[in-house]
């Protein structure tokens, strides 16, 4: 839930009923010196890509016809010319396999290129064959059996280049309404809200390094290339939220929620390989271009009740999600920018991709007193169970740019559009002597079984845990949570035939390996125990030590489970799942102190550890395996410190600050499991555990004047150096470095209801860049992106 309306949904039901409205209205401009009112590159869009959703991108999957480019089978071309019923006659119809070159020669009697009396004339034949191969029959034929498929391939649009347009100003919506009416006696809240936003990522000089060796050589030099690189993301999301919350009686509380959520993703990036332009005639430009849409609807019922003769409160919620994620049409391809453009095999490939995700909640608690009653002094019991179930399927199709005449494309067509329509559509062609109708290009649909998986997770669980305070100053709790969990995931062509456990027919892209189900069921006894003992024992000045200990579990997700390969789009490569994942059991340790000054400053510390066995981490094989996840069959831990404070400097103006730092490390051999036994072996780990910042620093410096009406805030994070793509085969991992950024906040009122916000986000400009890490330290990036200030103001109405 949003944080501004989760803040108005705690207060509709903490007010007594009134019969107030309250009503927030913000509208907002933003400006970026980079990006606004410049002509940035962009993908195609669809008409109503502001709302982002997508109604044009998409293709009806089930319409999609091969093309068969020559040479047809012969039987299929004569089936084609109208030969099928002579051949059904002899039992040969156009299903079965039947066919041996008699029948070819019976053909050739049919179209009268051959006499019944030279069938068994090899001179005659010849000839018999030449004229046919040179008649107007092969084109004939292709027309008649890729008619369908022509019009297949024609129904894509041509969206292959990028495009140019205007970026607009940044804009930001929303309103919110709250409001309390006495229905019937009781107390109705209504929460209603609704948020907008739309904006532009541009950095026109972002760059990659492309590293052909691991090797360093003698003066920290490497051996690389770089790709220029055009970038930009459009995002366009909403959100809106209904709240219903009705007060039955003064111990009996039903609320009902609604909250849909929608984002939207355009991104285009051009790169050119610098390497490649030293040679103009062979000079390529990757254009890749990615939309995905997400959509979440949210269904909550809650409802409340206190037994005041037990003093039991009673909580039950339940929920449901439906989620899905839609990537439709993605598309890479190379176009030659040189001078030629001769001769150059294009290429080019879409990718349509469907993710369904649906997910049940529910919930019972109760909270009931225990043991002797104290002022003060907390004594209770907590139980409860969940439910919660995750149900998903995937669906990919991907579709390559085929065609083996490409030589069309030769000096003086330069100005050529190389994928308009008229490519896709059939000419005459002499191949060799044959003349034949052919296309320069056609779609080729790669069908793989394993782009198609269903499944899903069950988690069903119990807990009891026990409050007490046993004395004044020292309070313990802890209990026992039980989890009983289920992840099922599979093909759906393999799952809907029953086929057993490695059976031979789940093949994969190599024949050692089968595409397996996910079966992991499992029972997880969790404790956990918590101290909390006041050093200082002062209402207003109180000193606290806490000490905590849990268990918990960290459960692969269906992607990292599922044994299917898929195309990931940060990576730009292969990603497969692994069936053999085991869940990960992590030892929490925490210990904290607090200290809470009159003034309402505040300093506390404290110390972590955990330790995880089977942690899953995501590694990278290279070749067809690509990235996998896998089990640390050893003890990862991640422990550190961390520092949190407010100190009031002035009347006028706070400070507070926190830093955490952390050290963590993960080492084991990489072994991925063949289902026929054996391991592929991809060397071994040992580096701080994935996305691990060794530190993370946020401060934030206030100036308030309620008398002047101005609210100040400059706001300062950082974190360091993190792990975010595994390298493997001895090169070098990637690390995302630290990113020192600066965000100012001003809040003034101009009148009773009006008010202006200036939010100036990154004022350094910082980029985002990550980098190898070699044995001599970061001397190589692997990517830098820039993406300017953006300067934001809005209008705020208030009543």
């Amino acid at each position: 839930m949003n944080a501004d309306w989760a803040g108005a949904y705690l207060s509709i039901n903490t007010k007594k009923p009134t019969e107030r409205l309250s009503v927030n209205i913000e509208t907002s401009l933003g400006f970026n010196s980079q990006t606004t009112f410049r002509n940035i590159v962009s993908a195609t869009r669809a008409p109503n890509d502001w709302t982002g959703m997508d109604n044009s991108r998409d293709h009806n999957q089930g319409s999609f016809v091969q093309l068969y480019d020559y040479p047809i089978p012969q039987k299929a071309e004569f089936f084609a010319l109208g030969l099928g019923p002579y051949f059904n006659s002899l039992g040969v119809t156009a299903t079965n396999s039947t066919w041996n070159n008699t029948y070819f020669l019976l053909g050739l009697i049919q179209l009268g290129l051959l006499g019944k009396a030279q069938i068994n004339d090899q001179n005659a034949i010849t000839a018999a064959t030449a004229r046919y191969n040179i008649g107007p029959y092969h084109a004939e034929a292709f027309n008649i059996v890729n008619k369908a498929a022509i019009k297949s391939d024609e129904s894509f649009p041509n969206t292959w280049q990028s495009v140019k347009r205007k970026a607009l100003p940044e804009f930001y919506q929303s309103f919110s309404v709250t409001d309390e009416k006495t229905v019937f006696g009781r107390s109705l809240g209504l929460v209603l809200g609704f948020q907008y936003s739309s904006f532009t990522q541009y950095d026109p000089g972002s760059t990659k390094s492309i590293l052909y060796s691991p090797v360093v050589l003698p003066g920290n030099k490497t051996k690389n290339d770089t790709l220029s690189q055009i970038f930009s993301a459009e995002t366009h999301s909403w959100s809106a939220l209904v709240n219903l919350t009705y007060t039955l009686n003064r111990n009996n509380k039903i609320s009902l929620l609604f909250m849909p959520n929608v984002v939207g993703v355009n991104t285009a990036i051009l790169a050119i390989d610098t390497k490649a332009l030293r040679d103009p005639s062979t000079a390529l430009q990757d254009i890749n271009q990615f939309y995905e849409t997400r959509r979440q609807l949210i269904y909550q019922l809650g409802t409340e009740h206190y037994l005041p003769g037990p003093q039991i409160k009673i909580t039950f919620d339940v929920s449901y999600t439906l989620g899905n994620s839609t990537v439709p049409d993605a598309r890479d391809v190379a176009l030659p920018i040189g001078p030629d453009k001769n001769g150059v095999d294009l290429g080019g490939e879409r990718i349509y991709r469907y993710l369904s995700e649906n997910v049940f909640h529910s919930r019972l608690s109760a909270e009931l007193p225990v043991g002797k009653q104290y002022a003060g002094l907390m004594r209770k019991l907590k139980i409860g169970c969940d439910l919660q179930r995750d149900d998903k399927r995937s669906d990919q199709f991907n579709y390559y740019i085929a065609g083996e005449h490409d030589e069309w494309f030769v000096p003086g067509h330069q100005l050529e559009d190389p994928f308009s329509i008229d490519k896709f559509a059939p000419r005459p062609y002499n191949y060799n002597g044959i003349n034949i109708l052919t296309v320069q290009k056609y779609y080729n649909y790669v069908g793989l079984p394993f782009n198609h998986f269903l499944g899903y997770t069950m988690v069903k669980s119990a807990y009891a845990m026990g409050d007490y305070s046993l004395t004044s100053r020292l309070r313990a709790s802890g209990g026992l949570r039980i989890e009983s969990s289920q992840l099922f995931w599979d093909v759906d062509r393999y799952d809907s035939l029953g086929l057993a456990y490695n059976d031979p027919r789940r093949h994969w892209l190599d024949s050692k390996k089968l595409n397996n189900p996910v079966n992991i069921s499992e029972i997880d006894y969790l404790p956990s125990v918590n101290l909390i003992y006041k050093l200082r024992d002062e209402e207003l000045s109180p000193q606290l030590l806490r000490f905590n200990f849990s268990q918990s579990v960290g459960r692969p997700s269906l992607r990292e489970a599922g044994d299917m390969a898929t195309y990931d789009f940060e990576f730009q490569t292969i990603t497969t799942g692994n069936p053999l994942l085991k869940i990960a059991l992590i030892n929490n340790y925490d210990l904290r102190f607090e200290w809470y000054l009159r003034s309402n400053d505040y300093l506390a510390a404290s110390a972590f550890y955990k330790d995880i066995k089977n942690d899953i981490e995501l590694t990278n094989f290279g070749g067809a395996l690509g990235y996998t996840w896998l089990n640390n069959p050893n003890i990862a831990h991640v422990q550190g410190v961390e520092l949190d404070g407010r100190k009031k400097l002035t009347k006028h103006i706070d400070f507070s600050a926190n830093a955490t730092f952390t050290y963590s490390r993960t080492r084991f051999e990489k072994l991925f499991p063949y289902a026929s036994g054996g391991f592929i072996s991809g060397g071994y780990v040992d580096h701080p555990m994935f996305g691990q910042a060794p530190y993370v620093v946020n401060a934030m410096i206030t100036y308030s004047s309620e008398k002047y009406g101005l609210l100040t805030s400059l706001i300062y994070n950082v974190q360091g150096p993190r792990i975010v793509i595994e390298g493997g085969a001895a090169y070098p991992d990637t690390y995302e470095m630290p990113r020192n950024l600066i965000d100012l906040m001003v809040l003034k009122s101009i009148s009773k209801h009006f008010s202006v916000r200036l939010k100036v986000k990154n004022i350094l400009n910082a980029p985002v860049l990550r980098s190898y890490k070699f044995d001599p330290g970061y001397i190589l990036f692997y990517d830098k992106y820039t993406y300017g200030t953006d300067y934001i103001l809005g209008l705020i109405y208030k009543i």
